[in-house]
């Protein structure tokens, strides 16, 4: 039930109307960011390997910011879908897709999980 929840947490931060006012910054609670990280989870057994770097790539860079550190479990999992997602791709796709999530914002960064999730 617990992911259930979370799940339409993420969905509503996606529908999140200030996605669409550049001019206003996303900021994320905790409970937030670990949505999002669940969101790479979905693109990696999607076999969407690029999209999961792309998308871990620039969740990371908002944990980073924010100073927030997943749980063990959560981050056990994380760590497995980038795994699998580095086995699949070249050392310079791979390369790629990570900066091109680093050098996005966080709107940019929501608008890559709503149009790589259809």
């Amino acid at each position: 039930m617990l992911h259930v929840r979370q799940d339409i947490r993420l969905c509503m931060l996606l529908d999140d109307p200030a996605l669409h006012n550049p001019m206003q910054q996303q900021h994320f609670d905790f409970d937030e960011l670990d949505s999002l990280l669940r969101a790479v989870l979905v693109f990696v057994a999607q076999q969407r390997f690029a999209q999961t770097v792309i998308f871990l790539a620039g969740v990371q860079g908002l944990m980073a910011h924010s100073g927030h550190k997943p749980v063990p479990p959560l981050q056990t999992q994380v760590d497995q879908a980038q795994a699998v997602a580095r086995s699949q791709l070249s050392a310079m796709s791979f390369a790629a897709a990570w900066e091109t999530g680093q050098t996005m914002v966080p709107e940019q960064l929501l608008a890559f999980a709503l149009t790589t999730g259809k």
